[in-house]
């Protein structure tokens, strides 16, 4: 079992997901479009999880911080004019 968590500065109308199905109950649009969608958005997480096994998914990075700097990350987020996400990484291993 696992979650994701994320602070999202400013507005969160203009956070589209199509991984967290809890999106409505933070102001957020979970993505219903595109081929055999259904209300829900299950099948872009899919859609998604294909083209990058295939090598042509890619989301660019601008930076990344540790989980531990998330204020630094928001920061960076909140002044804008950066291309590409800002990520938190996790030192998180599942259960064997």
């Amino acid at each position: 079992m696992w979650a994701t968590v994320a602070t999202t500065p400013g507005d969160p109308g203009r956070v589209v997901t199509i991984a967290d199905l809890t999106a409505a109950e933070h102001g957020v649009r979970l993505s219903d479009s595109g081929p055999g969608g259904g209300p829900d958005g299950r099948h872009g997480l899919a859609v998604a999880a294909d083209l990058a096994q295939a090598g042509r998914f890619h989301l660019p990075i601008h930076h990344s911080f540790p989980h531990d700097q998330g204020a630094a990350a928001c920061r960076l987020a909140s002044a804008g004019g950066i291309r590409g996400k800002t990520a938190l990484t996790l030192d998180w291993r599942p259960d064997s």
